[in-house]
């Protein structure tokens, strides 16, 4: 998904999908990934996602899931990307503990089962 239109830039809706999207990766994951494109206008992205505690994995640059090597030649356009990655862990285990709270008064009250 890309969100790069700029009437939509500057709104907070961008940061407001990434916290519903944690979340719910929380619920599955303690780690979070992403790609971001290495244009000039792409500059945005890679603050917001800088801000939000992401960083490279260490794969470097690449073209799609393809690592760039030293001495290669590529073409400059939307295929470069840097895979980024975010520890989960304390939304991961705040979630798994909301669950085993929601499941022992549930289990207290079982009318609101």
């Amino acid at each position: 998904m890309e969100l790069n239109d700029l009437q939509f830039q500057r709104q907070g809706i961008a940061p407001r999908l990434m916290d519903m999207a944690e979340q719910l990766i929380a619920t599955r994951s303690r780690k979070a990934g992403i790609t971001v494109g290495l244009l000039d206008a792409d500059g945005p992205a890679q603050r917001l996602y800088a801000r939000r505690g992401y960083v490279p994995d260490g794969r470097s640059a690449c073209q799609g899931q393809r690592p760039l090597k030293q001495g290669g030649t590529v073409t400059v356009d939307h295929g470069l990307i840097l895979w980024l990655t975010k520890d989960l862990g304390y939304f991961h285990d705040t979630q798994r503990r909301n669950v085993a709270l929601l499941k022992s008064v549930l289990t207290m009250y079982p009318q609101f089962m």
